[in-house]
């Protein structure tokens, strides 16, 4: 059984309860479903509480071993992030980088709900982390890719204004990695890419 894989267990079965929440919370402010609020808004900081506290279980896990993550220095982002993460493998990037994305969304629902920005700073620092991951991702392969073009969305929901710009050139470039990958059939041959469809941010 791989090291740590309660952890990535545990995460499943989060990721699992997100979209019934989001379903529901969606009711209540799309539908005016007001006489479920109390029990959404209880999911929804539970889902929070439970997910903050896999997060510390899983960084503890790692005491007396390689640490999760590092920050080093970046050496393609530029002045924008001087330090990024550099991950102990990609699948270690790929969880906490959703992590920060789930994060963000629960945020942003229970600030929906409540008409409220108490979570508006935090949901600032996980668009950066997210951000400070990309330059790991882009060499991490289809998961890296599939992992942070998911979590760019969020974070461009979530980031400071002179980010943004940022974030949808960082989009581009995993969408037009996932682009040339759908071109490698299972036999290995290449179909020509069309780059002009792969998804963009205007």
């Amino acid at each position: 059984m791989p090291e740590r894989f309660y952890f990535y267990n545990e995460f499943c079965n989060y990721f699992a309860a997100m979209p019934g929440l989001l379903n529901r919370a969606t009711s209540i402010i799309h539908e005016d479903a007001k006489s479920i609020l109390p029990l959404v808004l209880t999911d929804a900081y539970n889902l929070r509480a439970n997910l903050k506290h896999w997060y510390g279980q899983f960084v503890a896990s790692c005491n007396g071993h390689t640490p999760l993550f590092v920050e080093v220095q970046s050496i393609t982002s530029g002045n924008m992030f001087p330090l990024v993460y550099f991950y102990d493998n990609t699948l270690t990037a790929c969880l906490l980088c959703t992590y920060y994305a789930y994060l963000i969304v629960i945020n942003t629902q229970i600030d929906l709900l409540l008409s409220s920005e108490q979570y508006c700073i935090e949901n600032t620092i996980l668009a950066r982390k997210i951000c400070m991951s990309v330059e790991y991702c882009l060499e991490a392969g289809i998961c890296g890719a599939q992992s942070l073009t998911l979590a760019l969305s969020f974070a461009l929901s979530a980031c400071e204004e002179e980010l943004r710009d940022w974030i949808k050139a960082s989009i581009n470039k995993f969408g037009g990695f996932m682009e040339i990958a759908k071109c490698l059939d299972v036999s290995g041959q290449k179909n020509r890419p069309n780059l002009q469809s792969s998804t963009r941010i205007k």
